[in-house]
């Protein structure tokens, strides 16, 4: 992986107060960069595809029915490592959904 960030589409799914879920595909050998939320927990659930994940230190490679929790202020990032399109819903639950609330990590 190069670092860099591709993402072939995204599609806010369902949003509320309290939550947002945005289907997200990512492109073969591609990331989205490090990052930490500090009021919001996330959940990446892959629908299809192969997903490597890590949060803080740990690394976990998931596949599709799979879901990998981040809590609160965990550094976390998630890569495609195969070959076709990673598709993933991205759950977003917390008190705050504005840019402030991302810091890269």
């Amino acid at each position: 992986m190069d670092g860099s960030t591709r993402i072939e589409g995204t599609e806010t799914v369902a949003a509320g107060r309290n939550y947002r879920i945005k289907r997200l595909r990512i492109a073969p050998g591609e990331s989205l960069g490090e990052r930490k939320y500090l009021h919001r927990t996330e959940q990446f659930v892959v629908l299809s595809g192969e997903a490597c994940i890590r949060r803080g230190e740990a690394v976990v490679r998931a596949r599709a029915d799979a879901s990998v929790f981040i809590p609160v202020g965990t550094p976390h990032r998630i890569e495609n490592p195969g070959d076709g399109t990673l598709s993933v819903l991205q759950i977003q639950v917390g008190s705050r959904f504005e840019e402030d609330d991302f810091q890269g990590a």
